[in-house]
C-alpha cells in the first residue's frame, strides 16, 4: 500500500493514525487495486500532495482494510473524505478532479 505527504503515513500503523487524526486537514483515498477510476485519479492525488503539504493524503485499499472501509460507510469507488481536526468534514465520491481539489481547496485551513 503507498500513502502520501510529509510523514509518509501508512495505514493502519498506530503512530499514523494517531498523527493523522491530530492533523489539520487530511484526505483519505478509499481505493481497490481493481479499480479503474481509484488508478485514474492517482495521479491527480500525488499532484495534489505534492501542491498541498500543510494536507496529509492517506491511500486506504478497500480489500485490505474492509472494516475501515465500512467504519467509514464506504460503499462507491473511489471514495474521498476529507478530515479536518478529526471530524469528517466533506466527501468526494468518483473519479472528478475538479471537484476534488475545489473540496481540499475549500476546507483547508
Amino acid at each position: 500500500m503507498m500513502s502520501w505527504a510529509c510523514a509518509q503515513l501508512v495505514w493502519p500503523s498506530t503512530a499514523a493514525i494517531s498523527l493523522a487524526w491530530a492533523c489539520a486537514q487530511m484526505v483519505i483515498d478509499f481505493t481497490a487495486t481493481w479499480c479503474g477510476p481509484c488508478r485514474y485519479m492517482e495521479p491527480a492525488m500525488n499532484e495534489f500532495a505534492a501542491k498541498y503539504t500543510d494536507v496529509e493524503f492517506i491511500k486506504i485499499d478497500v480489500d485490505e482494510l474492509e472494516d475501515v472501509a465500512q467504519e467509514f460507510e464506504v460503499h462507491v469507488l473511489p471514495t474521498f473524505l476529507l478530515i479536518k481536526k478529526g471530524i469528517e468534514v466533506d466527501k468526494h465520491v468518483g473519479a472528478n478532479k475538479q471537484e476534488l481539489r475545489k473540496k481540499i481547496e475549500k476546507h483547508r485551513v
